[in-house]
């Protein structure tokens, strides 16, 4: 078992809304989004095309933890939460995306079949919320699934599931199903298979509609960051290791620039403390040597990477440094460097698990779990991004 650290940790404060310095400038006050009396954790966070916000988390409000769904035009305020799950069961680790026509994705891990499997449900713009849809249909255990939606509205989803190896000996698979524009599902394909465990899958599509999925993967007898590619009407490629160092490397996070260049970024314990590492690979190249991002003498985790359409890069993660896991923030410029972290947070409250997304106008936007009043909620705040030249 790897090193593992406590990145949501238990402490009861109070949070004032306030002004923070973030990726840029023009910060937005923080907001509490869910705002309940039950754990809110887990927020995924995206833009569509007309620069709205979608957001979902588990919560645990209902007594049992649900999908919970909010969403956010351009110029309105946040909407009140919805349960999109619905269910007696448990009901966690949601991911959304927004296709070309205003339809919100969202799949998660639901235990409502009496055992682990990934659900799916859809809403159309200005529509209601499909039943929820039992992808994997199996009594293996499949968690922690990512999407990417290409531009024709073909859906990729990923997740990790449980596969028997020998009488008794499972481990844990990342698997792949597409769905067509008609509602098709394909069939689940293991695309990891490497006699060892596999987590934390991350997915994009690139503008030649081929698919990117990186994981963190225990095979060499610690975790490394793995990656395989599928061009459009290809085969799956057998997996590399990218991280291929020391120690262990966790939590990828990847995305995709409008030049079909990667971007990688990962926890990495190989400097003695868990640091945010950050590696690149062009179109039909190889992937760069990681870089040091945060750099500090803390623990640094679960980082979330996005790029605005002039293929600048934002960074958010949790760093306990300020003495308390805090959400920090950096950009880099398309040709430049990475900036100095920045405290987006800004509280003496515990926050966790970022997610980052940036608009068209290229405000920068940050979805975290917060420790508020005994229970954790879904925080947003917004920030400048970097101005195009």
């Amino acid at each position: 078992m790897s090193r593992k650290i406590l990145w949501l940790i238990s402490l009861a404060v109070l949070v004032v809304p306030l002004l923070v310095a973030g990726c840029g400038g023009g910060g937005t006050s923080i907001t509490n989004i869910s705002h309940n009396p039950g754990d809110s954790l887990g927020s995924r966070l995206v833009v569509d095309r007309e620069d709205g916000l979608h957001l979902v988390w588990f919560d645990l409000s209902t007594g049992n933890n649900e999908i919970m769904y909010a969403e956010k035009a351009r110029d309105s305020g946040w909407t009140a939460p919805t349960n999109i799950s619905n269910n007696p069961s448990h009901s966690r680790s949601p991911s959304l995306v927004v296709d070309s026509q205003g339809t919100t994705h969202v799949a998660w891990h639901d235990y409502a079949p009496g055992y682990w499997a990934i659900f799916y449900s859809q809403k159309p713009k200005g529509g209601t919320w499909s039943e929820p849809y039992n992808v994997t249909s199996n009594r293996e255990a499949s968690t922690n699934p990512a999407l990417a939606v290409d531009n024709q509205g073909t859906l990729y989803l990923v997740w990790q599931e449980d596969t028997l190896e020998d009488v008794d000996v499972y481990y844990t698979d990342i698997y792949y199903a597409s769905r067509n524009q008609d509602g098709t599902w394909s069939e689940p394909v293991n695309i990891s298979n490497t006699h060892g465990d596999s987590y934390g899958a991350s997915i994009v599509v690139d503008s030649q509609d081929n698919l990117h999925v990186v994981w963190y993967d225990d095979t060499p007898g610690k975790e490394d960051i793995f990656y395989v590619t599928k061009p459009s009407g290809g085969q799956w490629s057998q997996p590399i290791n990218i991280s291929n160092n020391p120690e262990d490397s966790e939590y990828p996070s990847l995305a995709v620039d409008s030049r079909d260049t990667l971007h990688l970024a990962w926890c990495d314990f190989t400097p003695g403390n868990w640091e945010i590492l950050y590696s690149s690979k062009p179109s039909g190249g190889v992937w760069s040597e990681p870089l040091d991002i945060s750099k500090n003498i803390s623990n640094s985790g679960v980082p979330s990477l996005a790029v605005d359409n002039g293929d600048n890069l934002y960074l958010a993660w949790n760093d306990d440094s300020p003495g308390i896991f805090a959400i920090f923030c950096v950009s880099k410029p398309r040709v430049g460097t990475w900036s100095d972290p920045v405290n987006i947070s800004g509280t003496s409250a515990k926050s966790g698990d970022p997610s980052i997304t940036v608009d068209s106008q290229r405000r920068v936007h940050i979805a975290w779990s917060e420790y508020v009043q005994n229970n954790w909620d879904i925080f947003y705040t917004s920030r400048e991004g970097i101005a195009a030249k």
